[in-house]
């Protein structure tokens, strides 16, 4: 079979040609769906024909079946180095799992003239170790999300990052399908905010990898979205192969008992699935046997199956570069396909402001800028309780409140479709549903959920609009805290000798939890607009 790239896979290849004559490092971007595998057997097939070497690495085993896959549709000779398979050490070409090098101590490592690494984002730091052992070999990484952990950029790592096609010449060219995007409720994760990997934060916390603790973040997903929900806004694409992500086991197998409920095949697929099973379930869902195939953290990254036409995401996101790879999995052409259809239970079109069908600001994130701040200059986001612009990884620097859902598309207030960048309202009507929308107003957002009691106690500690004596009181030991630069403690210690009771912050506003570690602090790092007030008033 005669390989040949496509109009912009050949611009792409032009670029990265270019750019290395000039430098040793070079990360190039190209979105999901671009054709990463075609390019890359593509510079295995020009290398061998010099009779020079060329390492190929990548991070999952799906990854290393695919470019071998590739290498042999093209009859380019390979050789494999990962458990349990087969191995070739006289082939030019060697595709390798990542993380067999590092099992194997980097032992044995194959001569190379060129290293190749997809999916280039991750593992940085291995990575750079695998440069080190080939200090005069050309080094490419490729990807569709050019951040490492964190949202940081891969600058350092790479001597130069380049974007030679961009997401909407694709999506203009037809090789990638524009998306419909709902939005019809989302995990309330408001106030989450981690500052760094391991920190907890209203009992949720982010892994190693920089993402919300999947296990945590399932019991929010559990509480704030009703299955019920789900079956009704996927009902209308209910002939389509469906992706589902979801945060923990339990849960998807959950979900799935419920989909076969309703008469429709569903499938799980997770990090325990054995091999042989794992090939079945998806050949299954690729001969369209099974409707439903739901992922926990397996199928983010470079799953290729055109036939998955819609996806129902119930997995909240803290870093940008997973959900715009999740993204992926339903936007590649299949049949007379014209629109992917994405259901985003998660909020994470909201969260990160960005549609599928724009481009990313990848050429914006430089020296230590991360996705985050990137995104939130770019919406210009404004503090919601101060007014401030000085936003910083989604959270206020004057008030530190969390500003994470700043600017957000607009949406249908009928069927909740989410306005696509390139879409106008024509004559005031939705153009998913035809629905005249006529003068925006505030709707109230209804979902399904439960009721519950609430007392009178409750009550009354709730009603707060009135400032009362111990109001007055807590906040006059408060500012004098303040002014004399003593900690919160010392506010706390002086409201308990006016009134003889300690201050509790379900009567009292501006006052910590009994066992927050704010008492400690001084009272101008609790509450930072009190800094503004007082220069004001000097």
């Amino acid at each position: 079979m005669e390989l040949e790239l496509r109009p912009l896979q050949k611009v792409f290849a032009g670029s990265v040609n270019s750019a290395l004559s000039e430098v040793r490092r070079l990360c190039a971007v190209a979105p999901t769906g671009f054709g990463k595998a075609v390019v890359i057997t593509f510079y295995a097939k020009k290398i061998t024909e010099k009779s020079r070497r060329l390492l190929v690495v990548t991070n999952r085993r799906i990854l290393v079946e695919q470019l071998a896959k590739q290498c042999s549709a093209y009859k380019v000779p390979f050789g494999i180095i990962m458990a349990d398979s087969p191995q070739n050490r006289e082939a030019m070409v060697q595709v390798a799992s990542i993380q067999t090098l590092k099992v194997r101590k980097w032992k044995d490592m194959p001569p190379a003239d060129w290293v190749i690494i997809d999916e280039a984002h991750q593992v940085p730091q291995a990575t750079d170790a695998l440069f080190g052992l080939y200090p005069s070999a050309k080094c490419l990484g490729v990807t569709a999300t050019p951040v490492g952990p964190g949202g940081k950029t891969l600058l350092g790592l790479y001597d130069r990052i380049i974007e030679p096609v961009k997401n909407t010449e694709l999506i203009g060219g037809k090789w990638l399908l524009p998306t419909r995007c709902y939005a019809p409720s989302e995990p309330d994760v408001e106030g989450v905010w981690i500052d760094k990997a391991g920190v907890e934060r209203k009992g949720v916390t982010v892994s190693n990898s920089g993402e919300y603790s999947q296990n945590q973040l399932a019991q929010v997903v559990e509480r704030c979205t009703v299955a019920a929900n789900v079956f009704k806004w996927w009902e209308p694409y209910s002939d389509m192969q469906t992706l589902v992500f979801v945060p923990r086991v339990k849960y998807a197998y959950g979900l799935a008992e419920q989909f076969r409920e309703f008469g429709v095949k569903a499938d799980v697929i997770e990090g325990a699935t054995k091999q042989g099973d794992r090939k079945t379930t998806l050949t299954s869902f690729e001969d369209t046997d099974a409707r439903i195939l739901l992922a926990v953290d397996v199928l983010r990254e470079g799953f290729d199956c055109p036939v998955a036409q819609c996806g129902i995401d119930l997995q909240p996101n803290f870093q940008f570069r997973s959900w715009w790879q999740k993204l992926g999995r339903v936007r590649r052409p299949h049949g007379d396909q014209e629109k992917a259809i994405w259901l985003d239970f998660a909020g994470n079109l909201w969260r990160h402001g960005i549609h599928p069908d724009e481009n990313p600001p990848w050429d914006q994130i430089v020296d230590d800028k991360t996705t985050a701040e990137v995104l939130d200059e770019r919406a210009g986001r404004k503090c919601k309780v101060c007014g401030s612009r000085a936003i910083k990884k989604g959270r206020c620097q004057d008030c530190g409140a969390d500003c994470t859902n700043g600017k957000k598309p607009w949406q249908c207030p009928e069927c909740r479709y989410s306005l696509s960048p390139w879409e106008r309202l024509s004559d005031g009507k939705c153009p998913n549903c035809g629905h005249r929308v006529g003068k925006q107003v505030r709707r109230i957002r209804m979902a399904d959920g439960q009721m519950r009691e609430v007392s009178a106690d409750e009550c009354r500690y709730k009603a707060k609009s009135k400032a009362t004596d111990a109001q007055k009181a807590w906040d006059s030991a408060r500012y004098r805290a303040f002014y004399s630069k003593r900690p919160l403690s010392f506010a706390r210690w002086l409201y308990h000798e006016e009134t003889g009771n300690w201050p509790d912050s379900r009567a009292l506003k501006n006052c910590p939890d009994r066992n927050s570690g704010d008492w400690a602090r001084q009272v101008g790092e609790v509450f930072p607009w009190m800094k503004k007030r007082e220069r004001t008033h000097v």
